[in-house]
């Protein structure tokens, strides 16, 4: 473990975005460090030195050897050749193939997309070079790797990870078959699943997409793990981590729906990818609950929101999404995206000093300032339940008392 030297850290600041820059007047989260550094914020923390804001000339400890340049970007070297043909990205009984490349809604799918559950892992399609690995807009986070196939430049693109599930660097050398990635729900996206694509003359050097589907074969079997190695797929949370105080009293249920389960998956997500510890997808799935039922509105004072996916209509103030945020937290098109309006709520959380131990009500309020501070303890066991389910595990039961008269979400 090392200090990053002030020079990294500002390269870091300016990968992890700008816009928090601002938003912090002048200090950064340690998630844009992380972000940045492609390192995690869990890792972070185990410096002993706790989540918190970095000045600029400042240094962070990183969790990683001094000489480890893994995660750092290296100088491309002469490209590795492939074959013609591509091997599968994804192992056989793994996915699904939820669209095929071609029109769709009116607009073409440049792709192919394999649905997966959430850290299924991602393979090379044959041997090249990356170009590209961090976000990329509707993507969340691509990688891009070229390769040359018969002394043309071909690109295979892969999309919608997490940035935790990013397994490879700008400039690193990958063989057909190793392990690159695993599966998210990052950026425009309505489910895990890997966004695959195919392009002959270059992704970065304006080729033209073509069907992957005649080219991919069955996968060889991996080449033995090199580093950075894909961070494995988490297993089910215990009840000690969701609810650290005990099963509290005069707590709501509600039956979520498809739709509803969907965006608790990325909720749970989106702070996997942060490096954030279960406690804080209940309280940021709480928060939603009571914001929202966990449904995105739209808001009819707002006539550009009506234009954009939306699930239901309210007129609080000017708020929208599944977190009701107002235009100071971002643009409308952020804060009515699932996972961005989550990343939101958790960059403002981890701001908030000992929220890892602190009431769940009184860490909601602090990051949502609302005018019912109490309501969002009574989803405290309901939001636990749901984290439990999105990793197929079962619900703590029936501990806590239902109170039927606790107060549903503020919407007006």
């Amino acid at each position: 473990m090392y200090s990053v030297a002030p020079a990294t850290l500002l390269a870091a600041f300016r990968r992890g975005g700008e816009r928090l820059a601002d938003r912090h007047r002048g200090r950064h989260s340690w998630w844009t460090v992380a972000f940045g550094l492609t390192v995690l914020v869990s890792g972070m923390m185990t410096t002993g030195v706790g989540v918190g804001v970095v000045l600029l000339g400042g240094s962070v400890p990183i969790p990683f050897a001094a000489e480890d340049t893994a995660c750092q970007a290296t100088p491309a070297a002469d490209m590795v050749p492939a074959s013609s043909g591509f091997t599968l990205p994804m192992e056989p009984g793994s996915y699904r193939v939820s669209s095929g490349f071609g029109p769709r809604d009116g607009e073409m799918h440049r792709g192919i997309d394999y649905a997966a559950p959430e850290g299924t892992a991602i393979f090379a399609a044959a041997a090249g070079t990356v170009v590209e690995a961090g976000p990329a807009g509707g993507f969340g986070q691509w990688i891009v790797v070229d390769h040359q196939v018969d002394g043309q430049l071909v690109s295979t693109v892969y999309g919608h990870m997490w940035p935790g599930g990013v397994g490879v660097s700008e400039g690193e050398q990958v063989q057909a078959g190793q392990p690159i990635a695993q599966v998210g729900s990052n950026g425009i996206s309505t489910g895990p699943h890997l966004h695959f694509e195919v392009w002959e003359g270059g992704r970065l050097a304006g080729g033209n997409a073509v069907d992957p589907e005649p080219m991919l074969s069955a996968p060889k079997p991996p080449p033995e793990p090199t580093q950075p190695t894909v961070q494995p797929a988490l297993t089910a949370p215990t009840q000690a981590q969701l609810l650290p105080d005990g099963v509290p009293g005069s707590q709501r249920a509600l039956d979520l729906d498809p739709r509803q389960r969907a965006y608790v998956d990325s909720i749970v997500g989106v702070g996997k990818g942060m490096g954030l510890p279960p406690r804080a997808w209940v309280i940021s799935t709480a928060t939603a609950l009571q914001e929202s039922t966990l449904l995105n509105y739209a808001n009819a004072k707002d006539s550009a929101s009506l234009g954009i996916p939306h699930d239901a209509v309210g007129s609080d103030h000017d708020s929208v999404g599944l977190f009701q945020q107002r235009p100071s937290w971002g643009s409308l098109e952020e804060r009515m995206d699932p996972a961005t309006s989550a990343r939101l709520f958790y960059e403002a959380m981890i701001d908030v000093p000992g929220w890892e131990s602190a009431p769940l009500t009184e860490i909601a309020q602090r990051v949502q300032r609302s005018a019912f501070p109490a309501a969002y303890a009574k989803w405290e066991v309901a939001a636990a339940d749901a984290v439990l389910a999105s990793h197929g595990a079962p619900p703590i039961g029936d501990a806590a008392p239902v109170d039927p008269c606790a107060g549903g979400p503020r919407l007006v």
